[in-house]
């Protein structure tokens, strides 16, 4: 009985021994594939790092630095300026936008020409006159056209009670305007029109470049733009060549002057 009670413990020993064993040796291999993993995730980071490097290099300027065991930092090409330029800090001055910067439309080309969104930013400007206006047609132009003996100033002030935001003199003469007093205080008051009267364009009409640049300078400084009529098709616009006559005199050259000569000498469009 007793030698049966020694081999069982013995045998218990035995075998605990040998799961000991097998879980030492466990352990030491899976150390073993640990370092071996470690060491190959090591290698394939400096070698992709490397790659990387040298594609950036090869098409910018920007330096790049390998990536330390302490630093998983890395520099990808979709990164790097496809522009081949050296980026700059983030207090470097940029360019405002035209489309976000409120004074784009005082921005002149050599030539003259106003930025093509310098009405929208006009009538945006105004907005606040009109609070009952929808928000969607605040940048719209909701206009009373130059109509003859009609879009006089008592007219415009009407219109814009009920929400038009840009408004045309009735079409002035250009050399009647300059040379007739009684004439020019039926369009226009020495100082201007009244501020409730803006946005407001001046239309002219007229063939003579130098007569409608003198006209226009008198107005300049008191309305939002100025216009030349081309569309007007009586018989007295054609005796003074001016309205839709103008567009078929000299084949359409003579409006193309009038524009580039005033154009880069008065201040508004």
């Amino acid at each position: 009985m007793g030698t049966s009670k020694n081999s069982v413990s013995f045998a218990a020993a035995a075998g605990a021994a040998t799961l000991i064993a097998a879980v030492w040796m466990y352990n030491q291999r899976s150390t073993k594939n640990c370092k071996s993993q470690d060491e190959s995730a090591t290698s394939c980071n400096s070698l992709g790092c490397v790659i990387e490097t040298k594609a950036v290099e090869e098409h910018t300027d920007v330096d790049v630095k390998e990536s330390s065991s302490n630093d998983d930092t890395k520099v990808s090409p979709a990164a790097a300026d496809v522009n081949n330029t050296t980026p700059t800090s983030d207090s470097a001055p940029t360019e405002e936008s035209p489309s976000t910067n409120p004074q784009s439309s005082s921005q002149r080309r050599e030539n003259g020409a106003f930025p093509r969104d310098w009405l929208r930013q006009l009538l945006l400007s105004h907005a606040h006159n009109h609070p009952n206006l929808p928000q969607n047609l605040q940048d719209k132009a909701l206009v009373v056209a130059p109509m003859v003996d009609a879009s006089d100033l008592p007219y415009r002030l009407l219109t814009r009670r009920y929400n038009t935001n840009l408004c045309f003199t009735p079409m002035i003469h250009a050399r009647m305007f300059i040379e007739k007093e009684g004439y020019r205080r039926k369009f226009w008051r020495f100082h201007g029109m009244p501020k409730e009267d803006r946005p407001l364009i001046a239309q002219f009409c007229g063939h003579d470049k130098e007569v409608l640049y003198q006209a226009m300078k008198v107005v300049e400084d008191h309305v939002d733009g100025v216009d030349i009529n081309c569309g007007c098709p009586q018989n007295i616009a054609k005796k003074g060549q001016y309205g839709a006559y103008l567009m078929e005199k000299d084949g359409g050259d003579c409006v193309v002057e009038i524009v580039r000569y005033l154009a880069p000498r008065l201040k508004v469009p």
